[in-house]
């Protein structure tokens, strides 16, 4: 309700920081960012893979999520089947650039396995299969 789908902002193309847009979405992935509590003291991987099918996030089935891997704009997040994120990794579909936020999407595809504190920019797009994205990477956009 605070944003509606983050997708519709990602299509507005670069909005500038100083305006309504982006601060509802601050406050919006506030919100995400406090609600994730509960699920830290859950600990429980098939809870957190629901919660961001929740959000929005387009997650296949049997991936498994560490209740700590940051996620902000989980409707531009499409995760295959059969993948296993670990603690602290964080998929950031947003950056500032040109004086603006600019919201991109991440896609995983199935069988892929991302390493503790590994961090997964916006518009990247991991093509192969079973890829291995080991500990402390950082994943760029366009990057294979």
């Amino acid at each position: 309700l605070l944003i509606g789908s983050f997708k519709r902002f990602a299509a507005n193309g670069i909005i500038n920081v100083a305006c309504w847009k982006c601060f509802r979405w601050e406050l919006a992935n506030g919100l995400i960012v406090a609600c994730l509590f509960p699920l830290k003291l859950l600990d429980e991987f098939w809870l957190t893979a629901f919660f961001w099918r929740l959000m929005g996030a387009k997650i296949g089935k049997q991936t498994l999520m560490d209740p700590n891997v940051l996620i902000l704009e989980a409707d531009l997040l499409d995760i295959g089947e059969n993948c296993r994120i670990e603690t602290c990794a964080t998929l950031l579909c947003h950056k500032f650039n040109n004086g603006g936020l600019e919201l991109k999407p991440i896609v995983v595809p199935s069988n892929t396995y991302i390493g503790a504190c590994a961090v997964i920019l916006p518009d990247s797009k991991i093509i192969d299969e079973n890829a291995k994205i080991m500990a402390l990477t950082c994943v760029n956009p366009k990057e294979q």
